[in-house]
């Protein structure tokens, strides 16, 4: 990679230093993650062997005392001294760095790289000669923002840096982020020390380059998503660092988003061949974002911090609604310029990039496939038409283009083809604009509520309607959609009453007559459900009825089940099954004190017991009867 500008005015400055006759350190210094560690390893490091200097990086971060720095120094200097001695002799470094000032122990004659109790003076004097010559050695003292407080506020630091290149003329670059350094005392004695300080940057463009090409096995089409992307990519890392580029951000995205974008370019599925250029570009936004609050500490796996609620998404993209944000709406507007559209959650990426799961081209398919309205592998027409119309792609349009989607979305809605949840979104996009095809408001809503209804049976229960359609009753058109909204809901609870009494039913048929599938359908992550999934399905008679039936080991795994579907994080702790419960409780307390235990048979009822009593116990707080 060709050196930019800046960094070769960096690299001249550093050479400059190590050519004149000075007695002070110089500064390199730049915000968290700007690549300063990096550069000077890689380049400055592999450019300075001509003027016989080598280079050492000796973190500060943690450092508490004088004597951790010189034990540092000491486990740096090892990868560069090339005498035999050193490689293969007892060399107790810490010991030594204890008793020896870093002055003298850069001196050859001072070092003493064997074990001292067998040492000979031939061999001492062998090995200062074989030494290299440490007095043109660059010690670059790395993260000095990080070190102990006590250290800088007592300015002991730069005292002990001064002794260096005052006592000793040897060169010292310190590394720092000193936005980061506030204490009134290090700044007055850091103009004593520190001669120059050089601001550190770095061209995103090459930098974006070099790092895309070292990351993993990338494919030329993989460099070239990244390069197309380039301007958005450092617009959203600027968000992260007061408006400078983590690196490290940055190496951390590229690293984990190849994966993902190599799964997309090289899916050969048809729907997703025709998707392929809004499905990376929004997969890659997503993946940045959460690398991003991932690496700043906002998020982390299973505390999202709420990313995938857009329970606000409608209202305030039709209506620039000032409802209190929640964290997916600041996530909307600090990286997507407000635009909800532009935004997907997904859930396999989220895990995958916090550290909680692998990537699962399943798993992500499956989300995409319902991002999309995919069915049997073919896009819907409807929904590429009601896509166009979104808030993002709409003003790509010309005039005559809107009009003729805006008459297709009109001829999709008459034929029933859209989700309950679109409707009210769609009696927006068909009257915004000055309401080009002169529809009228009344008529529509009324038509609409027709198809509402017509199609009640078909659509599926959608769990946040009621906080995805939320309204503000000062909007105009209000009674429109308001009107809508009634019959969406009216529609949506009505269908998961019918759910739920399917799923009731499906629970008693199973714990009645297949006790092992029963259980498999309450602990296996393969029977996803919306509806509730509750034992107070069924009357605490008829579970009574069906331990009374079981073998031993069922009537054990029966307990362990009850203690499972109540257990925390289920749901299951509403007013019905509280009073399945108890009323559980009664039927079992009876059969003990009519049944004394015995064996085995009548401890498994005081197991169960057990478990229900610590059930109640856990959801009572919850649930009122």
């Amino acid at each position: 990679m060709a050196a930019s500008k800046q960094t070769n005015r960096t690299e001249a400055l550093i050479l400059d230093y190590l050519n004149t006759n000075t007695e002070h350190a110089i500064m390199i210094t730049a915000p968290w993650g700007s690549g300063k560690t990096y550069f000077l390893k890689h380049t400055i490091f592999n450019n300075i062997n001509d003027t016989g200097y080598r280079g050492i990086v000796v973190s500060l971060f943690g450092v508490r005392t004088i004597d951790e720095i010189k034990e540092r120094i000491l486990i740096e200097l090892y990868p560069i001294l090339e005498n035999k001695l050193i490689k293969v002799g007892a060399l107790a470094a810490s010991a030594i760095a204890k008793v020896v000032d870093i002055a003298k122990l850069i001196t050859p004659a001072n070092w003493v790289p064997i074990n001292l109790d067998n040492a000979d003076t031939g061999k001492l004097k062998k090995a200062a000669a074989e030494l290299v010559e440490l007095k043109k050695l660059l010690i670059c003292f790395d993260d000095l923002e990080r070190v102990n407080p006590d250290l800088l506020k007592a300015t002991e630091i730069l005292g002990y840096i001064n002794s260096l290149v005052e006592e000793e003329n040897i060169k010292i670059l310190v590394v720092a982020n000193q936005d980061k350094i506030d204490d009134e005392k290090f700044k007055e004695i850091k103009e004593k020390v520190i001669g120059n300080t050089i601001h550190f940057t770095q061209e995103f463009d090459e930098v974006l380059s070099a790092i895309t090409a070292e990351v993993g096995y990338p494919t030329s089409k993989f460099q070239d998503l990244i390069d197309d992307n380039k301007y958005a990519i450092k617009a959203m890392l600027e968000q992260e660092n007061g408006g400078h580029v983590n690196y490290r951000t940055l190496k951390y995205f590229l690293s984990h988003f190849q994966k993902i974008a190599h799964y997309i370019q090289s899916n050969r599925d048809k729907a997703i061949v025709k998707i392929k250029d809004d499905l990376l570009k929004k997969v890659l936004d997503f993946c940045l974002v959460v690398c991003i609050e991932f690496k700043t500490g906002r998020i982390a796996y299973k505390a999202n911090g709420g990313m995938d609620d857009l329970s606000n998404a409608v209202i305030r993209m039709m209506f620039e609604d000032k409802t209190a944000k929640n964290r997916a709406d600041e996530i909307v507007d600090q990286y997507y310029g407000g635009k909800y559209d532009g935004y997907h959650y997904y859930s396999n990426l989220y895990n995958y990039l916090t550290g909680g799961d692998v990537f699962l081209e399943d798993e992500l398919y499956n989300e995409i496939i319902k991002q999309y309205n995919i069915v049997d592998g073919n896009l819907d027409e409807h929904y590429v038409v009601f896509r166009s119309l979104g808030f993002q792609e709409v003003n790509k349009m010309s005039d005559d283009e809107y009009i003729i989607q805006t008459k297709r979305l009109l001829h999709f809605l008459r034929a029933g083809n859209f989700h309950l949840r679109d409707f009210i979104t769609i009696f927006y996009f068909l009257t915004r604009f000055g309401n080009p095809l002169e529809l009228d408001p009344e008529d529509l809503k009324e038509e609409m509520i027709s198809i509402l209804k017509s199609n009640a049976t078909r659509y599926n229960y959608q769990p946040m309607l009621h906080q995805y359609t939320k309204l503000d009753d000062n909007l105009s058109d209000y009674k429109y959609y308001a009107a809508l909204r009634n019959v969406m809901i009216e529609i949506n609870d009505q269908n998961a009453e019918n759910d739920q009494k399917l799923a009731d039913e499906n629970i008693a048929d199973l714990l009645q007559n297949n006790f092992e599938d029963c259980f498999s359908y309450f602990t296996s992550d393969t029977e996803p459900s919306l509806a509730k999934k509750s034992l107070s399905a069924v009357s605490p008679e008829i579970f009574y009825d069906v331990f009374l039936k079981q073998t031993n080991t069922n009537k054990l795994n029966m307990s362990i089940l009850l203690g499972i579907v109540f257990g925390a994080g289920k749901g299951n702790d509403e007013p019905k099954d509280l009073k399945f419960l108890k009323d559980l409780k009664i039927l079992v307390e009876n059969h003990i004190a009519s049944n004394k235990p015995k064996n085995v048979s009548g401890n498994l009822f005081s197991e169960l017991l057990r478990y229900v009593t610590k059930a109640i116990e856990r959801i009572s707080p919850y649930a009122q009867i």
